[in-house]
């Protein structure tokens, strides 16, 4: 039990060997999938698309309308598709964080609850009130099977063993 209670506020047990932990991929991985899926931003946009979600250089439609060639109706659809990639990355990444943080900290089953939206799925409507395992296949499973739009808005709830 001390052991649980450790792994939660980040401590180490003494007496047992440290598996390696799983990492969440940097935010840029997950804005390079999102940008791959639009069919709105040619590749020779990515890196100055990049460096808008990035908030390295911020992009306004006359930008986008400017350094794409495109009308302005055009830009402002780009636009909106830049809001829903950003949107998505991070939501995901953080979706996935928290995964990753409860198996880091040894967490073996969670529920998955729903946001209240009623914006989910079949799948995870399906896997509402369930107690699923935790392990490194989460992530994948979830990857596979949600099909939530425009991203997953349910969270894991771990289930903590004493």
């Amino acid at each position: 039990m001390l052991k649980k209670v450790a792994s939660l506020f980040g401590g180490k047990s003494k007496n047992s060997a440290s598996p390696k932990k799983l990492k969440v991929e940097e935010v840029k991985a997950y804005f390079n999938r999102e940008l791959d899926a639009c069919e709105l931003i040619p590749k020779e946009k990515y890196p100055v698309v990049m460096q808008h979600l990035l908030h390295e250089q911020k992009l306004k439609a006359e930008d986008i309308s400017l350094v794409f060639g495109v009308s302005t109706e055009k830009a402002r659809e780009i636009s909106a598709a830049i809001k829903a990639i950003y949107n998505k990355a991070t939501i995901t990444r953080a979706w996935d964080d928290n995964l990753i943080k409860s198996i880091n900290a040894g967490i073996k089953k969670f529920s998955l609850c729903r946001s209240g939206t009623n914006e989910d799925c079949d799948w995870c409507k399906s896997q509402f009130g369930k107690e699923l395992e935790l392990n490194g296949g989460t992530k994948a499973m979830f990857e596979n099977n949600c099909q939530c739009k425009p991203y997953r808005k349910s969270f894991i709830q771990p289930k903590v063993e004493f």
